[in-house]
């Protein structure tokens, strides 16, 4: 395949800019700085310039990060008050009770803290997700008013009790293997780096 590219610098020679591309990096790359700050290429591509206020990688604020601390934790009440519900319904299979609820509840419970912990940046979220999970399975271990109890003293309500706590610890608690993508030196300027 041969592409022919035009950077809008004036005629340049047909063969300076064909070729056979078999990869992004292989085009060339001829950034131009706008008054914004942004550097655009002849693709539309457009990237923070070098230097530039927009290139800053600061934490996201305190007040930016509080409606999602918020979601997560209500979030977490909603799994905590969903699972509490359905933690004591079983299924008799072949003379065998099995705990779906409380295994749907559990399993949700993972998806949700892993969800979180994948999404959010840092352990905040995560953190008031597993506290708002926690918070309201402790919150139905208490009789009602009516004195009904969500959480008795038998089993499925033992696993149901410790198996969030357990989870929300090791979530939190596991490290993030993702690395930063550093540039690789002597790479082309506006070239992407890779991983180091």
């Amino acid at each position: 395949m041969r592409v022919k590219i035009d950077l809008g610098h004036g005629p340049a020679p047909a063969s300076e800019y064909t070729g056979h591309v078999t990869n992004p990096a292989d085009f060339p790359a001829t950034p131009r700085t706008t008054p914004s700050g942004t550097a655009e290429t002849a693709f539309g591509v457009g990237f923070p310039a070098a230097g530039s206020a927009a290139e800053s990688t600061e934490k996201p604020r305190v007040a930016s990060r509080i409606p999602s601390l918020i979601l997560a934790f209500l979030a977490g009440a909603l799994m905590g008050m969903v699972g509490t519900v359905a933690h004591p319904n079983t299924v008799t299979v072949a003379g065998i009770d099995v705990p779906y609820g409380l295994l749907l509840g559990l399993a949700a419970s993972l998806a949700l803290m892993l969800g979180v912990r994948l999404v959010s940046p840092g352990r905040a979220a995560v953190i008031a997700t597993g506290i708002g999970l926690i918070g309201v399975i402790a919150l139905f271990t208490v009789p009602g008013t009516g004195g009904t109890i969500l959480i008795d003293n038998s089993t499925n309500s033992l696993v149901w009790t410790l198996g969030p706590v357990l989870i929300a610890t090791i979530v939190i608690a596991w490290p993030r293997f993702s690395k930063p993508v550093r540039p690789v030196s002597g790479a082309a300027p506006g070239h992407p780096g890779q991983p180091g």
